[in-house]
């Protein structure tokens, strides 16, 4: 192919070859990636049975609340984590859970006393979210073309994610009890930056091509293969770099969920799993049928109801809901 490009055809090709490089790239790497994950995520089950003997358990352990454990147990929180809660403060008296997306404070005494994630889960399922979400300024420092002065320039941040308000506030809770766990937001960072680099040493492939340079013919692996290589690798670098960063970030995400997110556990975190295994293996084998007779029954919440939803099991929580708002 040769020949110029300019105006809209430039912006095109350009386009087009950002499109090809990033196919290129999530091609290239993805089947190694989904292949390592798998074995990675065998590597920490096993990891996890090493750390202890699970044996059923019949209480929650360390008195942690739903929410902890249900972080605690796959580094994940969410839509199940927050249920969670609100059932778990109906079963203690504080509110009433009337549908998915509102609740009534029956004690506003205890409502006080609660920790500041349950606080959360409560504005969040009556929608009032105004605390969490108060819009962000940042100050930005420049020069001002015209006079040459000083300016600040005020800039909007995006409103804060309630969930993620939640998420922090149940892993703060967490950390109280001295129970740790490695950052998420600096484990994927310092993975999609090794992604990058990856990505970005692709052009070093041409090293093993023959080509011509200048007329002259030349041979895989020679030096003006490597050279070629070089120059390749540097130019793909400077104008694609913003490719790589959006391939990286898919790639990592593709990781998360292939190989969950083990690096988040610690020695400390990883000695609770055995008690945490245990406490669902006994939800599982004894209690969960009674809890689902009690959602399709509408009985009372009993203290196993919100555990058994945090570790996914099958609850029938919305047919529960569900009876209330008929």
């Amino acid at each position: 192919m040769s020949g110029t490009y300019e105006g809209w055809a430039a912006y095109g090709m350009v386009l087009l070859l950002a499109t090809v490089v990033f196919t290129l790239g999530i091609v290239a790497l993805l089947p190694a990636l989904i292949t390592a994950g798998l074995a990675r995520r065998k590597a920490d089950g096993i990891a996890n049975r090493r750390a202890g003997t699970v044996i059923a358990q019949y209480d929650p352990p360390r008195g942690l609340t739903p929410a902890e454990i249900g972080l605690l147990y796959d580094m994940r929180c969410g839509k199940n984590e927050l249920m969670g809660t609100l059932f778990d403060l109906e079963q203690r008296g504080v509110i009433t859970v009337l549908s998915g997306d509102r609740v009534k404070i029956s004690n506003k005494s205890a409502y006080n006393d609660l920790k500041e994630y349950e606080k959360i889960a409560i504005r969040i399922a009556n929608g009032d979210t105004s605390q969490l979400e108060v819009p962000r300024q940042t100050a930005i420092r420049y020069s001002d073309p015209l006079s040459g002065e000083a300016a600040v320039y005020m800039l909007q941040l995006p409103s804060k994610n309630s969930m993620t308000a939640f998420r922090r506030a149940v892993q703060a809770a967490i950390e109280s009890k001295h129970i740790r766990r490695n950052n998420y937001q600096g484990a994927f960072i310092a993975r999609v930056l090794i992604i990058i680099v990856l990505l970005g040493l692709l052009p070093m492939l041409l090293i093993a091509v023959s080509g011509t340079s200048n007329g002259s013919a030349y041979d895989a692996w020679s030096v003006n293969a490597f050279i070629t290589a070089i120059g390749a690798t540097v130019v793909a670098g400077f104008f694609l770099f913003p490719v790589y960063i959006v391939a990286a970030i898919v790639l990592v995400w593709i990781w998360t969920k292939v190989a969950g997110r083990y690096w988040l556990n610690t020695k400390q975190a990883r000695t609770l799993w055995p008690e945490i295994e245990g406490y669902k293996l006994y939800l599982k084998q004894v209690d969960l049928d009674n809890i689902q007779f009690e959602s399709m029954t509408n009985n009372p919440v009993t203290h196993t109801f919100p555990y058994a939803l945090v570790f996914g099991l099958e609850t029938k929580w919305q047919q529960r809901l569900k009876l209330r708002s008929t």
